[in-house]
C-alpha cells in the first residue's frame, strides 16, 4: 500500500502514487505536506536509475514544484455500536479531525426509515484524529437508548 510506480514508458518524470494507508497517515501529521511551503522530497543515491543503469544523486530537501491540496470531502464507511461500553466507532475515507466532531449532530435510529430516532446529548470522550473515530457516549444517552421500546 506504500506506493505504485508506473514504468509502463520510459520518461524522466516519474510519478509515484502514494497508498492510501500513507496518504492518511501524512494527513495526521500538522505541518507536513499541508501546502507548497510545507512539502520536501529527499532521497539518497541510487534511488532510482536511469536506462543505462545509472544512479540518480541523491537530493536533500527540496521543495515541490507544484501543490494540490486535498479537496476530497470524507465519506463515511461504516459504523459500529457496542452498547456494553458505550462506544460507537465512525469509519471514515480518509483522515478526519476528531475534535471537529458535533456529537449533537448524530442520531441515531431504530429503523432506516427513521423509527425511535435519538440524538446524542454529547459524548464523555473521542479518540484522536484518523481513519476512526471512537466515541464513548453518555451513560445517560445508552440508557436512554436501550430503554427505548422497539
Amino acid at each position: 500500500d506504500s506506493f505504485v510506480v508506473n514504468r509502463s514508458v520510459p520518461t524522466p518524470v516519474v510519478r509515484v502514487r502514494v497508498g492510501e494507508r500513507d496518504l492518511n497517515e501524512l494527513k495526521l501529521v500538522v505541518g507536513l505536506v499541508d501546502n507548497l511551503e510545507s512539502t520536501f522530497l529527499s532521497f539518497p543515491q541510487a534511488t532510482v536509475l536511469d536506462m543505462s543503469s545509472q544512479p540518480v544523486d541523491s537530493l536533500s530537501a527540496t521543495q515541490a514544484a507544484s501543490f494540490v491540496a486535498d479537496s476530497q470531502q470524507p465519506v463515511l464507511r461504516d459504523f459500529s455500536v457496542n452498547m456494553n461500553a458505550s462506544v460507537l466507532l465512525l469509519t471514515f475515507s480518509e483522515t478526519v479531525n476528531s475534535s471537529s466532531f458535533t456529537p449533537t449532530q448524530l442520531s441515531l435510529f431504530g429503523t432506516a426509515l427513521g423509527a425511535h430516532q435519538f440524538t446524542l446529548s454529547g459524548v464523555q470522550y473521542r479518540s484522536g484524529d484518523g481513519v476512526v473515530l471512537s466515541i464513548g457516549f453518555n451513560i445517560g444517552d445508552r440508557d436512554t437508548v436501550t430503554s427505548t421500546p422497539e
